[in-house]
């Protein structure tokens, strides 16, 4: 089994957390898969479960070095924990929600990585982030507006639509993740 990074991105809205949570629960009895648990300066929801720092806390982390990758988004601070570089190394596959602007950071490179896209369409992101009923509608309009990062060329990519059914796109994830356990990553673009 190969190790690699698989990073979860897309817009607020695509279904990042669905898709992972279907992935986590289809491969629940396999130990070569891991599902990395963010660290959010916000507290945990049943919908978005993470490890909940203060900002002092999250701080303090960052610099005694227990962060793998770390980074701020809409006035929040996120973080991946440093445990996994080390599964990793240790042959997992890791499966982590990480935003798209940290995508540049070198610490990406250190390790076979691949970089799974979420889209859906926009009438379906706004009405999934007025579900959650965190944002104002000046919010939402805010964060369909921002604009799509430009991949790393030397990052492997591939895109998943889930504007259709959950099901659909999870079995898309799963191929994708057990592809990638055994070193199948797609090429990056040269």
């Amino acid at each position: 089994m190969a190790g690699c990074l698989v990073c979860i991105v897309g817009p607020s809205g695509a279904g990042k957390d669905s898709l992972i949570a279907y992935a986590r629960h289809a491969l629940a009895s396999d130990s070569q898969f891991h599902f990395a648990r963010r660290v959010v300066t916000r507290p945990s929801t049943a919908d978005e479960d993470h490890d909940t720092l203060s900002d002092e806390a999250f701080i303090e982390a960052d610099l005694n070095g227990e962060f793998f990758l770390s980074w701020r988004a809409h006035f929040l601070a996120y973080a991946l924990r440093a445990e996994v570089g080390l599964l990793v190394d240790s042959g997992h596959c890791v499966i982590a929600n990480i935003s798209r602007a940290v995508l540049e950071s070198e610490v990406l490179r250190r390790l076979p990585c691949l970089i799974v896209e979420v889209t859906a369409r926009e009438d379906l992101l706004a009405a999934r982030l007025a579900a959650r009923g965190r944002e104002s509608g000046t919010d939402i309009q805010m964060r369909l507006a921002r604009k799509a990062t430009s991949w790393p060329a030397d990052l492997a990519h591939i895109t998943i639509d889930n504007s259709g059914k959950l099901q659909d796109a999870g079995e898309i994830l799963l191929t994708i993740l057990r592809r990638a356990s055994q070193g199948m990553l797609p090429q990056a673009a040269v």
